[in-house]
């Protein structure tokens, strides 16, 4: 019964879909055989009463059945261009195919991942030896002297695959290097240890000796880097006129492997990698034959893993360093609320890196584990300098990795962070939903996550809280977009009953959220009072553009001044006015950096109250010198150029001033102050 079940209910497809032939050129009609399931290409004498060609139909039978597993990506690729042919056919209000459903399923044999795909390394240096070498051991064969400045503990080395890896965040970026090593897949499987697969950031563990069979792409201008007698390929590109990305691009098309289009400033989970502009392969589905293979290959970004542990290194490598910075700064910071809010992390910190050292067993040298466990000691012995009370906010999603019983323990074991600055359901139902989130609908299940936090929901509901947790927030902006895996996670959460009840007794109003809608962005939307929990969204730009000119009017005055803009100017101006920033929420990022570069002094540890809030050295006048290229031609846009040329003999005595800019401003716009 259940294999009968099984072939009725699966589409079966043509072998015609998976030919190069253009079949609809050659006169060929989309028919769906109801008996059989199965999807057609038929002239029209050959189409029979079993057959049905009304295209909504078939849509409709296509998008019910279950899809079959595609072992060749050659194959699949062809339906696709087939499949998309006929969405092509149909009218703009009608329902298509589903795609994604196709793209899920495709599931290629081993050896063509292995031979089509390649892993590309990004690099300024490339060693005599022909071997790349990790940071630890980088640092190893430094001088005694020079160990005593290691930051960090990292063990791994990192590959994209099918093209060069993308920009992450705002700055960071691989784009100006010089070169770059492209190697087959299968002979990065067969030559490294590679401990996780991800297209943005596939990982290996410890130095790796480059193989024959690799080629070093060289700009021409540094070609004599060939005289080192590499055994492998040595691939020159004109730096005038072609860019290191395009280098690597011609060159995994010359050796007919698969070219890779991935996205700018996203690189974690979700993060989809395209070939053929449309087909997503940066999912576990798509390497299952090689998962098959290697059981303990990981799969997620440097710090999240669907499945395997490798995300536990990215963690370490993460916190080590983290930690060092912050113990460092630590002596620097005034402010009170600072002070506390780095203690508490950093106690955060001895936690999470003993779970990710328990975890990491395998992966770390003897060496390492003293040295992480040195790192422990550092946050345990930082953290008893402090007596005081703590009030400021340990962040739940610091402890998404622990279980809920071990949470419980880590509680009881240092009830002074809790003691004072949390309400006890209010941390431990953010916990759950940090939780829940890491862990995906699938594995929490498992520890049934949802019986946990409905519970720990309904507790914190009783307290009455009177505003929305900014947290909370913080973690649904995370998964706004329908592109993450997880959002599908948060999507469930928030159509909890527990949660539209706890959204209901934050927002004090009749709660009105279409539930129903395909991410996260759309629900908020539909709820004019929650909208501006989107980043990005209309509502939270109108929101910080009307708050900075009630609050700030005259820091808005300054940037609207310096934008021709009056400051009764409406959204869209606002917007069109930075025409270089495309994305609300970058305008709002640009906007608090501006905000708060007016006020905030240079030089970390002014003696100026205002100055309290500052965490670290802010280069408050470096931001306008981005932006203009004399301090004169800004002045002059504020009617100041005048009084500026009587206060500074050069220009470079105001790019090196210790002065805010509000400071220097109001010096010009009052003679009389005395500086």
């Amino acid at each position: 019964m259940d294999s009968l079940s099984i072939s009725t209910n699966q589409l079966l497809i043509s072998n015609k879909f998976y030919s190069k032939t253009d079949f609809f050129a050659l006169g060929y009609q989309v028919a769906f055989h109801n008996k059989k399931n199965k999807l057609c290409l038929k002239r029209a004498v050959q189409i029979t009463p079993d057959h049905t060609t009304n295209l909504s139909d078939i849509v409709t039978h296509i998008n019910q059945l279950q899809k079959p597993i595609f072992k060749s990506l050659a194959n699949f690729r062809n339906l696709f261009q087939k499949l998309k042919q006929i969405n092509s056919l149909i009218g703009s209000n009608q329902p298509k195919i589903n795609l994604i459903a196709f793209n899920n399923n495709l599931q290629p044999e081993a050896n063509e991942i292995r031979e089509r795909l390649w892993a590309v390394h990004a690099t300024s240096v490339i060693p005599q030896d022909s071997e790349l070498k990790v940071f630890n051991s980088i640092m190893n064969d430094k001088p005694l002297v020079f160990r005593k400045e290691e930051v960090g503990v990292s063990r791994t080395l990192h590959f994209a695959i099918g093209e060069l890896v993308r920009p992450h965040g705002k700055t960071q970026t691989w784009d100006y290097v010089p070169f770059a090593i492209l190697v087959p897949f299968g002979v990065l499987l067969d030559t490294a240890k590679v401990i996780n697969i991800f297209t943005y950031d596939t990982m290996v563990l410890g130095n790796w000796k480059i193989p024959v069979s690799a080629i070093l792409i060289v700009p021409e201008e540094m070609v004599q880097v060939a005289t080192a007698n590499y055994p492998f390929k040595i691939v020159t590109y004109p730096t005038a006129h072609m860019t290191l990305r395009e280098a690597v691009s011609r060159e995994i098309l010359q050796q007919k492997g698969i070219q890779v289009s991935m996205t700018n400033r996203v690189c974690g989970l979700g993060a989809r990698a395209f070939i053929d502009g449309e087909i997503n392969i940066n999912s576990m589905s798509f390497f299952n034959s090689i998962f098959t293979a290697n059981s303990d290959l990981s799969f997620g970004d440097a710090s999240h893993s669907l499945r395997g542990r490798a995300e536990s290194l990215g963690h370490i490598r993460l916190i080590t360093s983290d930690i060092h910075q912050l113990s460092t700064n630590f002596p620097r910071i005034k402010a009170p609320f600072l002070q506390m809010h780095i203690l508490i992390h950093i106690k955060g910190c001895a936690v999470i890196l003993q779970h990710h050292l328990e975890r990491a067993q395998g992966y770390l040298t003897l060496a390492d584990q003293d040295k992480i466990k040195g790192y422990i000691s550092r946050c345990e012995s930082v953290f008893s300098l402090s007596q005081q009370n703590l009030p400021y906010k340990l962040q739940a999603r610091l402890f998404h990795h622990l279980s809920y019983p071990e949470l419980r323990i880590y509680q009881l074991q240092h009830p002074e962070i809790f003691k004072t600055c949390y309400n006890e359901f209010e941390f431990e139902t953010l916990w759950a939903l940090s939780r829940w989130l890491f862990l995906g609908l699938t594995k929490a299940k498992i520890e049934q996550l949802e019986v946990l936090y409905n519970a720990l929901m309904e507790a914190w509901i009783k307290t009455k809280p009177k505003k929305i947790s900014a947290e909370f927030v913080s973690l649904m902006n995370d998964y706004l977009e329908e592109d993450s895996k997880t959002s599908e996670t948060m999507l469930y959460i928030l159509r909890l009953e527990s949660t539209r009840r706890y959204l209901q007794t934050v927002t004090d109003s009749p709660l009105k959220l279409n539930y129903g809608a395909a991410t996260v962005r759309e629900v908020l939307q539909s709820h004019v009072k929650l909208g501006y929990l989107c980043v990005g969204d209309k509502h939270i730009l109108q929101e910080t553009i009307d708050r900075y000119s009630r609050e700030k009017p005259e820091q808005m005055h300054l940037i609207l001044r310096w934008r021709f803009i009056p400051l009764e100017t409406n959204l869209n101006k606002m917007r069109s006015s930075f025409s270089a920033l495309e994305e609300a929420d970058e305008f709002i990022q640009s906007l608090d950096e501006q905000i708060s570069s007016l006020h905030v002094p240079l030089m970390l540890g002014d003696d100026n109250e205002d100055t309290d809030m500052v965490m670290q050295g802010t280069e408050t006048l470096q931001f306008y010198k981005k932006h203009f290229r004399s301090p004169a031609q800004m002045w002059k846009l504020l009617g100041l150029e005048k009084e500026f040329g009587l206060l500074f003999n050069n220009e470079d005595e105001v790019w090196n001033s210790g002065m805010s800019f509000m400071t220097i401003y109001n010096i010009l716009r009052m003679p009389s102050f005395k500086i």
